[in-house]
């Protein structure tokens, strides 16, 4: 099931418009069983729960949203897995289990505070594991959601999971570095970016999503800008009389 529910305009300085769609595609309301562990600890039957998503411009940012009932939830460990082997993520992996806390109504987020225990546990929380490596991908295809119990003595059900996926259709990283004849590498990135093809050094600035400028300074070509301290997300480069070009920070 697709819910589209949300449209954002977001004025970036200096760059013009940028389109962020927000959709969400729910299971609805199911009733599907997580099998007990094996062991202490010990792997149960690992449960797969398809959703499947129909767009296909690159991500920008994601959220899972879990309902489940279940006895002691530092039982389970929750994958999320992407279309076309796009890669997966622990979301949940064990968290919670210094003592017994039942049932989940949880939406997780990158960046997000860290999970405060409780029965039940609710709330928007950091996963165990980071979901930007799906930034930038396609999403279109089948998402699992993996439900797996590693202790027995309880049992639980999955009664809803979403995933609400944000895109911009006017990105493609892929093209970056066609645009007003420089480039940039690598991209995506975790710590430095490099500049080329520039013909004198030239200011720039770095700017978020949200239109924040996030870091200024001056560049010659091929010397490398210091993004270790930048979150993980989509950015945009606007170096000075050029149009921006995009890159992800991972």
């Amino acid at each position: 099931m697709k819910q589209i529910y949300l449209i954002l305009l977001f004025l970036i300085p200096a760059l013009g418009f940028s389109q962020i769609i927000c959709n969400t595609y729910t299971t609805g309301a199911i009733s599907t069983a997580i099998p007990d562990g094996s062991g202490t600890p010990g792997q149960g039957t690992p449960v797969f729960i398809p959703l499947t998503v129909t767009e296909s411009t690159p991500i920008t940012d994601i959220r899972i949203h879990v309902n489940l009932t279940h006895g002691n939830v530092g039982d389970l460990v929750l994958q999320l897995q992407a279309p076309n082997g796009g890669g997966f993520s622990n979301i949940w992996n064990r968290d919670c289990n210094t003592s017994v806390f039942e049932n989940m109504d949880v939406t997780f987020k990158d960046g997000a505070s860290e999970i405060i225990c409780a029965s039940p546990i609710t709330g928007t929380y950091n996963p165990s594991s980071p979901m930007t490596g799906f930034n930038s991908n396609d999403p279109s295809g089948v998402w699992n959601l993996v439900f797996v119990d590693f202790f027995t003595g309880n049992t639980g059900i999955v009664n809803e999971w979403s995933i609400e996926l944000c895109t911009d259709p006017s990105l493609s990283v892929q093209d970056a570095n066609l645009e007003e004849g420089f480039s940039i590498f690598p991209n995506p990135t975790s710590d430095f970016l490099t500049i080329s093809n520039l013909k004198n050094t030239v200011g720039y600035i770095i700017i978020n999503q949200l239109g924040q400028e996030v870091l200024k300074d001056s560049i010659n070509n091929n010397e490398k800008i210091d993004i270790k301290n930048l979150k993980n997300g989509l950015y945009f480069l606007k170096v000075e009389n050029k149009s921006a070009i995009k890159f992800i920070k991972e």
